[in-house]
């Protein structure tokens, strides 16, 4: 079941160009200024230090970098920075970063071709941003790899059911939840749910929705199927406006329909409060017509990606400089950089030979850890699949994203799903 098609905060994520191959990235240095090496690498401001020359660490990626929601570097680039940097200065304890990186084009044959490869090549981890990533879940649960989210947090079903998924963000249900929990903070009273067409597994999140809205004792009293290449959305807007529904929720397959559905309610006199979920609307969009400078709001699932003001923060923005401003959604980006500093921080203190089950130490040893600012608390327990229901909340103020809590997550209680 993936139930990440359920929200656009994952029927949006189509992340990273190229097709599928595996690129190696053995120790690698980056330049002040100009562009690292290896595939879609962005241009840094950070003075390289020294080299990493110790025994590399093997690590494996799967991304669904191309397929049905396009293309986009949104993954690959920040994975290949923050390798780079890592790389050129001392890398982990010393050791340098091996990469291979896949690209399974949203494909489930071909994530299982690129998981089976990764276990062959004994990587020591498996970092995920796949929307297929059940085609790679027996192979690598079997060889006991441990597979880390870059992405997958908000997109799988498989970070709160499978022990061996370790997720650095928000899962799933939070993230549903969060939905009906920011539009509330808003002041909206009642809720529309307009959601795609195209795949049949979106209309699985009007049950799921209504258990939410009733738990926050707002009213879902407006729900509807669209599809991206309809001409025009007037129907459902009319409809939603008629309903009285103080706030609405998108959930599309790509970031151009959200915005045409938005001008069209607006066209009507329409302008409801816009949830936005991990980026579905992104920056860009706040000055475009039916969403109002002061009237978005909603979650992202790792630190709010404009907050620069941490050690933690700052190295980000200094590395990621030069890319944030050209991302399609920023909050991919910090996402993937969080899931990059889950695996350091997971074999920070490896000892001997490497391997996966140094990781999965590292990981039971975490014990409630932020990696300093960047996630919420994540702690992880040996046999048991661990569920992560905080986020951060974020709002538009002046046509600009702020954060009204800051880098405090906010903890819920999803409703349990009827029959679980």
């Amino acid at each position: 079941m993936r139930l990440a098609v359920l929200t656009a905060a994952v029927a949006l994520t189509a992340v990273a160009c190229g097709s599928s191959s595996k690129s190696s990235s053995t120790p690698t240095t980056r330049a002040s200024s100009g562009t690292a090496s290896g595939s879609a690498a962005s241009s840094g401001s950070t003075a390289a230090g020294s080299a990493a020359t110790g025994t590399p660490y093997p690590l494996g990626v799967i991304s669904s970098d191309t397929g049905i929601g396009g293309s986009s570097s949104d993954v690959s680039t920040p994975v290949h920075d923050w390798v780079n940097y890592t790389n050129s200065h001392g890398g982990i304890n010393g050791h340098p970063v091996k990469l291979m990186y896949f690209d399974d084009g949203d494909s489930a044959a071909r994530a299982a071709s690129d998981g089976a490869a990764l276990v062959a090549d004994h990587v020591m981890a498996i970092m995920d941003a796949s929307f297929v990533n059940n085609a790679f879940q027996k192979e690598a649960d079997a060889a006991k790899i441990p597979v880390l989210s870059l992405t997958g947090s908000g997109q799988s079903t498989l970070y709160f059911t499978d022990p061996n998924f370790f997720a650095n963000s928000t899962t799933v249900l939070a993230n549903l939840y969060a939905q009906i929990y920011a539009a509330k903070y808003a002041g909206a009273k009642s809720y529309a749910l307009l959601y795609c067409s195209e795949d049949p597994n979106c209309a699985q999140a009007v049950p799921l929705e209504k258990l939410d809205a009733k738990a926050e004792g707002v009213n879902l009293n407006y729900t509807a199927a669209f599809s991206s290449s309809a001409p025009n959305y007037l129907a459902q807007c009319l409809d939603a406006k008629s309903a009285g529904s103080q706030s609405m929720f998108i959930a599309a397959s790509n970031a151009p329909a959200i915005e045409r559905v938005a001008s069209d309610c607006a066209s009507q006199g329409y302008v409801p409060i816009e949830i936005t979920a991990s980026g579905t609307v992104p920056d860009s969009a706040l000055s475009k017509p039916g969403f109002n400078k002061n009237n978005v709001v909603g979650e992202v699932n790792t630190f709010p990606y404009f907050l620069n003001d941490t050690p933690a923060t700052m190295l980000f923005h200094q590395v990621m400089s030069a890319y944030l401003p050209n991302a399609q959604r920023p909050t991919v980006v910090a996402a993937v950089w969080t899931g990059m500093e889950l695996f350091a921080a997971a074999v920070a203190n490896a000892t001997g030979s490497p391997s996966a089950q140094s990781v999965y130490n590292g990981l039971y040893a975490l014990n409630g850890s932020t990696l300093n600012g960047l996630a919420p608390p994540l702690t992880f327990k040996a046999g048991q699949p661990n569920v992560i229901n905080c986020f951060y909340l974020i709002r538009s103020s002046d046509g600009k994203y702020i954060a009204p809590q800051g880098d405090t997550p906010i903890c819920v209680t999803p409703p349990a799903i009827p029959g679980t």
